[in-house]
């Protein structure tokens, strides 16, 4: 993994004991940072999760703005039904060819059922 990676000119300096890329002058980290320069602020009790689990991967579409806790659960359920699906592998906690369009598609089929 890179020790450094850089966005619109800020360095950010990998942590490696979290595994985040972290900035000391402006105290974000990487992600949180892209995330809000893409989409505004974070909303309170919210933290922003890297949906293909790799911290370095540091694109906006792979993060996904929710609470810990509904998090948790919704990739819980997201884990069990990958295994029922064999275009999808699910291996050690790291999804693998998995697009920002079908974590969004199980997320609100998850809201309609639950309407």
């Amino acid at each position: 993994m890179k020790k450094h990676q850089y966005y619109h000119n800020i360095k950010f300096t990998l942590d490696e004991k979290s595994g985040y890329y972290q900035n000391s002058t402006i105290h974000k980290s990487l992600h949180r940072f892209v995330w809000e320069e893409n989409n505004g602020v974070i909303p309170k009790g919210y933290e922003i999760h890297h949906i293909d689990f790799n911290k370095s991967n540091n694109t906006n579409y792979k993060f996904i703005a929710t609470s810990n806790e509904n998090w948790l659960n919704e990739m819980e359920k997201y884990k069990n039904n990958l295994k029922n699906n064999i275009k999808y592998q699910f291996i050690e906690e790291n999804v693998q060819n998995i697009e920002y369009d079908d974590i969004i598609d199980v997320f609100n089929k998850k809201k309609i059922e639950e309407s």
